[in-house]
């Protein structure tokens, strides 16, 4: 539920376009790049002509990387604010009853 909210809030506030076909057409597009890279450099012999489509991949790689951390961070502080939103609600002694519990029961 939190995910969805965070989602839309920084979807408005950024004015990001949320593609559902975005991932099929990233996974399209990489193929197709690969393909070029493999034609320019064992067909045609023209690695030089490759090396702009090796850097387009590997930016592709690199910002996969960055929003891959990114999403982690986001799942990270999604847990925080959830924790914060039960402690606020129910206060701590609650929380560490639960948490006192659930120790008790993996420890057995």
């Amino acid at each position: 539920m939190v995910g969805i909210i965070v989602k839309e809030v920084i979807s408005k506030e950024y004015e990001l376009d949320v593609d559902p076909d975005a991932d099929s057409k990233t996974t399209l597009a990489k193929k197709e790049l690969k393909k070029e890279i493999d034609r320019l450099n064992n067909e045609k012999k023209k690695p030089e002509e490759a090396k702009s489509f090796e850097d387009a991949d590997k930016s592709i790689k690199d910002l996969e990387k960055a929003i891959k951390e990114l999403k982690a961070i986001l799942k990270e502080k999604q847990a925080q604010l959830a924790l914060k939103l039960i402690i606020k609600r129910y206060g701590t002694e609650d929380e560490k009853t639960d948490s006192n519990k659930l120790l008790h029961y993996n420890k057995s």
